[in-house]
Formats: structure tokens, C-alpha cells, sequence
């Protein structure tokens, strides 16, 4: 699936603008191999919702610090066996099976395992308050980010599960904790606030021990989260050019983003769109810019470092969320949630509002947002020759500069922030 092939851009571009389902269409047949890909889409005059009644009340409500990935709940999902049911059926409606998540983030992970356990436990505390909610309306949800995230700590990439236990005790007892919370009897609770478990300790500790052996020890495992510390690293890298930039230059945005792209090409080995979009945002000074507020010019290495890493995290937060979008899941579709009270990964999700995504066969997902990134670069002034950019040609050295980053990113890391230094 590439991303800027001519069919593919005209594609984007008209599900970017699709207000309704006639537009939609007509974009999505632009594509010669729309049979091989399929779609989510959020359209304005389109009257149905599709979240689950509870979880999009808890959400518009504001009593739990849900996420959600798409601009809206209005979604349509487009691909070729759903459009042959729509024409077969009677009624002309498509029904199929729609899976969800919520993804918690580490402090909500931690809160869990306070939750368990603690012999009293009070609802006024917010915190347990909102798991409470969790419980009550019998939500989905997962800790597969938690993991990834809390990789950043590990000193190595081979465990045994002895080894994991000794050296990651934390996160080790924190998984069990969360499997006896997915146990729960939500009924019970609801009715009584009482914690009854459908599963014993010892068997929480089994479940346990499976999936540290099937993710931390295994080969397959290893390369699932290793993809993801490369992630990491390379919005770490990102984000080191892009404050080296605003650092050192007082030129003006447009100018500034024409030199990330040209960072991006030569260092990066990649292009980023929604990193690309909130980083002209960030240069231009535009509200809603908390996840940056603390990246000054005259802290301390150690301390911008740190903040650095973790914001690199937030900027993986929704390539997890794409992943399992596009491999996971019991229905034909999943729709990926995240729950965190972090101020600043709420705004991240607002500054780059997807209005689609386009999912293939192998497991890759494209999102899309309106403007489209051509559009949105060029109303800003931002002088890029993008025919250049995105041909064969430098896509090929993107990708070379890509692999090479796989085998030597720790250096590349290592000198990129001593060159930052210079500049605060």
C-alpha cells in the first residue's frame, strides 16, 4: 500500500473531503485495489453512532479520561465483503461484529494495582472512582501499551521468566493484579461494590507467567515490542530535530517546518505526517500545545532529555492504537480507546484529528486527516517540493537511512541530544 501513489493520493484526498456516503464512495472507487484494503471513515451527514450507548456516555460526560482515536463516532467502515452484505440484505444494512478497547496508560495501570490490593478502598478517591466505572459498565480493555511502554526500562531483549520476575517485579506483579481485575464480576459490583474475583491468585499468577513467556521470551514477542522501542526512538529523534530547529533558528514556521523535512529525510529516514503537521503547530505557536510546555531552552540535558523520551512516548501512544487496529480484534472491525488523565496527550489527539484510515492485509494503516498534509503545508506557506519528497527516488533513500537507523539508532540518539546541547 503506497501512500503516494497517484490513485492512492486522489483516494485520500476524497475520503479526506467526504462529508457523505455518496462522496465517500466515489473517492473509495478511485483506487484500482480498494478490494485489498478496507476503511473507517467519519462522516458529517451521516446519522449513525457506533460506539457502545455506555461508553459514549461515560466519554461525553467527561467521568472517565477516554481517548478516542477518530474525530467522531459518526464511522462508516467501507470494504468489499460489508458493501455485499449492504446490497444483499433486504433492509440494505451490513451487520457484523464491531470490537473495542480501551487502552490504559501506566498511571491507570498503577491505580489498578492499588485498587486490588488495598484492603479499604475509597470512591471518592478519583482514581479508583473511574475504575469503578471501568467495572460497572462492564468496558473492554487492555494493557498492551502499559508493556510497551514500560520497556523503555529493560536492559535487555532476552528474558526467562525467572530472569523477568527478578529484574521487572513491578510490572510483573502489576500484571497480576490487572488479571484479577479483568476477573471481576461487574454484575456484583454494580450491585454491591464488592470485589469478587472469577479467578484465584494462584490462577492469576498462571495466566501471569503465559503471557510473559509468550511476549518477553519468545522471539515473536521480542520482535513485537522491539518494534515499538524503535518507534520510541525514532519520535525521540524527531523530536530532538525539531527543538534543534526552533532552537537555533528565529525564523519564522513555514521556514522552520521546510527544515524538518529536510531533517526528516536526511536523519529520521522516514516521513511522519501527523508528527510533521503538530510539529508546524508547535513552531507556529498555536494553542492547545501543552505536551510541549515543558521543553525549554535553558533546562538542564538530563531533565529535557527525560521529557523528551516520555513525549516520545505520547507520539507511539496512537501507532500502537493503529497496530491493533490493523491485527487485532473479534469483529471485523476494532476501534482502539486510550484512557489517561495526561492533559497533554489529550491535546495530541486534538491537533492531528483523524477523519479516516485506511487498513491493508499486511497490517499497515494510513491515517488520514482533513486538511490532507499537501494541502495543510501548502496553505501554510511551507515551501516543500513534495514531488520531490515523496519520488521513488528519495522514498528508496528514506528507506536506506531507515535501515540503517535499525542497527545504529542508540548512537544516532547519543550524538543527536550532545548536538542539541549546544543549543540551549
Amino acid at each position: 500500500m503506497e501512500l503516494h501513489d497517484l490513485e492512492m493520493r486522489d483516494m485520500i484526498y476524497g475520503l479526506a473531503k467526504a462529508q457523505n456516503v455518496s462522496e465517500m464512495y466515489k473517492a473509495w472507487l478511485l483506487a484500482p485495489y480498494s478490494k485489498d484494503i478496507k476503511a473507517i471513515v467519519c462522516l458529517e451527514d451521516y446519522n449513525k453512532k457506533v460506539y457502545p450507548p455506555d461508553l459514549a456516555r461515560l466519554m461525553n460526560s467527561g467521568e472517565l479520561d477516554i481517548i478516542p482515536y477518530f474525530q467522531s463516532e459518526q464511522l462508516y467502515f467501507l470494504d468489499v465483503e460489508t458493501t455485499s452484505d449492504m446490497f444483499k440484505s433486504s433492509t440494505g444494512q451490513a451487520v457484523f461484529a464491531l470490537d473495542y478497547s480501551i487502552m490504559l496508560d501506566t498511571n491507570y495501570a498503577s491505580y489498578i494495582h492499588q485498587f486490588v490490593n488495598r484492603k479499604e478502598r475509597s470512591f471518592d478517591y478519583p482514581p479508583f472512582k473511574k475504575l469503578g466505572l471501568l467495572l460497572e459498565h462492564n468496558l473492554n480493555y487492555d494493557y498492551f501499551f502499559y508493556l510497551i511502554e514500560n520497556t523503555k526500562g529493560f536492559s535487555t531483549d532476552h528474558f526467562n521468566l525467572d530472569e523477568f520476575k527478578a529484574k521487572h517485579s513491578d510490572i510483573y506483579k502489576n500484571m497480576i493484579s490487572m488479571e484479577l481485575f479483568k476477573s471481576i464480576d461487574s454484575k456484583i459490583f454494580k450491585t454491591t461494590g464488592e470485589l469478587q474475583y472469577g479467578i484465584t491468585v494462584h490462577e492469576a499468577v498462571e495466566t501471569t507467567d503465559e503471557f510473559v513467556k509468550s511476549i518477553f521470551c519468545s522471539e515473536i514477542g521480542r520482535e513485537f515490542y522491539n518494534e515499538f522501542r524503535f518507534v520510541q526512538k525514532q519520535m525521540t529523534l524527531f523530536l530532538i530535530g525539531m527543538l534543534k530547529i526552533n532552537f537555533r533558528s528565529g525564523r519564522n514556521a513555514a521556514k522552520k517546518t521546510t527544515e524538518l523535512f529536510a531533517y526528516m529525510h536526511e536523519v529520521v529516514g522516514v516521513y511522519l505526517d501527523r508528527e510533521m503537521i503538530i510539529a508546524h503547530k508547535f513552531f507556529d505557536k498555536e494553542k492547545g500545545m501543552d505536551i510541549f510546555r515543558k521543553l525549554q531552552k535553558n533546562m538542564e540535558m538530563e531533565n529535557l532529555q527525560a521529557i523528551i523520551e516520555n513525549i516520545a512516548w505520547d507520539l507511539t501512544a496512537p501507532r500502537v492504537m493503529e497496530y491493533f487496529m490493523a491485527r487485532i480484534g473479534e469483529g471485523r472491525y476494532f476501534l482502539p480507546f486510550f484512557l489517561s488523565n495526561d492533559e497533554g496527550l489529550k491535546n495530541l489527539f486534538k491537533l492531528y484529528n483523524v477523519k479516516a484510515v485506511i487498513l491493508d492485509n499486511d497490517g499497515h494503516a494510513i491515517s488520514i486527516t482533513d486538511p490532507v498534509n499537501v494541502e495543510y503545508f501548502e496553505e501554510k506557506n511551507c515551501k516543500v517540493d513534495f514531488e520531490y519528497y515523496f519520488s521513488d527516488s528519495s522514498k528508496r533513500e528514506r528507506f536506506m537511512k531507515l535501515e540503517d537507523n535499525r542497527k545504529n539508532i542508540n548512537n544516532l540518539l547519543r550524538s543527536e541530544i550532545a548536538e542539541l546541547s549546544l543549543f540551549l
